[in-house]
């Protein structure tokens, strides 16, 4: 099967500083909602049901660029990464994709060391505000500490952030 969309290129910057050319992985945080199954009387099976709560999110870089302002990361609160990408589609068109992540950066970890091979850095993120667009438009949108969690503009906390706060 043909990929419909490539991921041409990429950059990563620090509270607005590049690092282009010093990422070579990048592992963007999964948006997963906490779900509890559900079993009622008159039920044939049951259901997964959403808590409206979601789980921890967490983004891994790789570089092999062992640099000092990746490590100096640690400890590190509400740091601003921004990803953006080039996606270029089957039919040539390229759109523009970018992630914003604030969070700490919680773990750093050397790869191993081998003679006549590159050296890796692995750094790990603890995500709590994340936001998702393509093309600038907004797909998603959350602040964990704020609760709020857009999805193509909709907040699906308003409700119960109203009725909690009112």
């Amino acid at each position: 099967m043909t990929p419909s969309q490539i991921v041409k290129n990429c950059a990563l910057h620090i509270d607005g500083i590049g690092y282009a050319g010093k990422v070579d992985e990048i592992t963007v945080p999964k948006v997963v909602e906490k779900t509890e199954e559900l079993l009622a009387a008159g039920m044939i099976g049951t259901r997964k049901m959403g808590t409206g709560v979601l789980e921890a999110m967490e983004a891994t870089f790789i570089s092999k660029s062992i640099l000092a302002v990746f490590v100096a990361q640690m400890g590190g609160i509400n740091k601003r990464w921004k990803l953006s990408r080039a996606l270029k589609n089957i039919d040539g068109t390229v759109k523009a994709e970018s992630f914003v992540l604030i969070g700490d950066v919680h773990s750093s970890e050397d790869g191993t060391s081998k003679p006549g091979e590159s050296a890796t850095l692995t750094v790990t993120m603890d995500v709590n505000h994340y936001e998702r667009y393509i093309d600038g438009v907004e797909l998603i949108y959350i602040d964990i500490d704020t609760g709020v969690y857009r999805v193509n503009g909709i907040d699906l906390s308003a409700d119960i952030m109203r009725v909690i706060n009112s």
